[in-house]
C-alpha cells in the first residue's frame, strides 16, 4: 500500500519554511493559487534529481525534499515525496487524454473564438497565469498548420483573472507566410482583456549555425543568490512528435515558482502582493515535457516594487529547450519597528 502523505502548507515567499513542523496544516496549499486537490498526480516539480539521486529545491540538493504533484492534470500541489512508482508507471490515464478534459481544454465557439474550462478557485482569488498562457497558446496553435510550431510568445497580464467565470480566447491572424505565422490572442472576462498574447510559429529548418550556453552544474551549497534550480516533468505520457502539446505544457509550467525567486536572498516575511506583469517565452529545440528537465530560474534585478526573473529549461542531455522571462510586481507590508529595550 502507498505510504500516507503528510500535508505541508507552503509559503510562496520562502519554500524552506515548509520543513518547519509549526507551519503544517491539514491539507496542502496549492502554490499555483491555493487549491487543495487530491487525485491522480500528473505533474512533478522539485523531485528526485534524476542525474544524482537527490531531491532538489533552489540551488542545493538535499534528500527528502518536498515534491510538487498534481491533483488533476497540471494542477500542482505540495506533498512529501513518497510515491508508489509501480502505480505511477501503470496509470491508465495518460497526460494527453487528461489534458483534453482538464486545464488546457478549450471549447470552440466560433472561428477564432474559444472558451476555457476547468478553472479552480485559488486562495488568492486570481487565476494562475500559467494556465491562461497555456490555454492562449492552445488557441493560437489550433489556427496554424500542423508543421508549424511555436518558437516564441510574448504576453501581458493586464487584469486579474476571475476564477468564477470562463475565459474567452479571441484569436486574430496577424501574418501567414511560408515559414512564419503570427497570431494574437486576447483572453477576455467581463468584456475586458485580462491577458494579451502574441505567438510566432515557425517551420523547422536545418541550419549550420548552432550554439548555446552550457548546462549549469548542480550545487549542494546553500546560496543567497536570487537563483533556483529544480527538476520538472509532466506525469504521464505524451510521446514524441507532438511539439504543439509539449509547448503548451511548458508554457503552463513556466510560470510556476517564478517570481518568488527574487525573494531568495532575503528573509522576507511580509509579502503583501505578488503579481505577474508580463511573460515571454522562446522555444529553441525539441523537447518532451513528460521527461525530466532542469528548470533554472534567476533574478538579475529588482527595485521599485518590481523585479525581473529569467528562466531556462534544459533537457537531461544538456540541450537548451526553452527560455523565458517575466517582470513582476511585489509589494511588502510595512515593517513594524522593534523596541530598542
Amino acid at each position: 500500500p502507498q505510504a500516507k502523505v503528510k500535508s505541508i502548507k507552503w509559503c510562496r515567499w520562502d519554500e524552506d519554511r515548509c520543513r518547519d513542523p509549526k507551519h503544517r496544516r491539514s491539507a496542502p496549499w496549492n502554490p499555483l493559487g491555493g487549491t487543495r486537490s487530491v487525485g491522480t498526480r500528473s505533474v512533478e516539480l522539485a523531485p528526485r534529481n534524476p542525474l544524482r539521486g537527490t531531491r532538489s529545491v533552489g540551488t542545493r540538493s538535499v534528500r527528502n525534499e518536498p515534491s510538487l504533484c498534481a491533483g488533476s492534470a497540471l494542477l500542482m500541489t505540495c506533498a512529501k515525496h513518497q510515491m508508489n512508482l509501480s502505480r505511477t508507471r501503470t496509470m491508465s490515464r495518460d497526460l494527453k487524454s487528461v489534458l483534453v478534459t482538464t486545464v488546457l481544454q478549450l471549447e470552440e465557439i466560433d472561428v477564432g473564438l474559444y472558451r476555457g474550462k476547468n478553472y479552480w478557485v485559488p486562495l488568492s482569488r486570481r487565476l494562475f497565469g500559467g494556465q491562461i498562457i497555456g490555454q492562449a497558446l492552445v488557441a493560437a496553435a489550433q489556427s496554424v498548420d500542423d508543421h508549424l510550431f511555436a518558437h516564441s510568445l510574448h504576453c501581458y497580464f493586464v487584469r486579474a483573472g476571475d476564477p468564477g467565470i470562463p475565459v474567452l480566447y479571441k484569436v486574430d491572424g496577424i501574418r501567414d507566410g511560408r515559414s512564419f505565422c503570427v497570431r494574437s490572442v486576447k483572453a477576455i472576462q467581463h468584456g475586458e482583456p485580462i491577458l494579451v498574447l502574441q505567438a510566432s510559429f515557425h517551420m523547422d529548418q536545418p541550419s549550420s549555425l548552432q550554439h548555446q550556453f552550457s548546462m549549469p552544474e548542480f550545487s549542494r551549497e546553500v546560496t543567497t543568490e536570487p537563483k533556483r534550480m529544480f527538476w520538472v516533468r509532466a506525469r504521464g505520457h505524451i510521446g514524441e512528435g507532438n511539439m504543439k502539446l509539449h509547448g503548451c505544457v511548458a508554457a503552463y509550467i513556466s510560470d510556476f515558482s517564478f517570481l518568488g525567486t527574487m525573494l531568495t536572498p532575503y528573509a522576507v516575511k511580509r509579502v503583501k502582493m505578488m503579481a505577474s506583469l508580463d511573460h515571454a517565452m522562446w522555444f529553441h529545440n525539441t523537447f518532451r515535457t513528460d521527461e525530466w528537465m532542469l528548470y533554472e530560474v534567476e533574478s538579475p534585478w529588482a527595485g521599485g516594487s518590481r523585479g525581473l526573473v529569467q528562466g531556462r529549461l534544459w533537457r537531461r542531455d544538456g540541450v537548451l529547450a526553452a527560455s523565458c522571462s517575466q517582470e513582476g510586481l511585489i509589494r511588502l507590508k510595512a515593517s513594524k519597528e522593534q523596541s530598542k529595550l
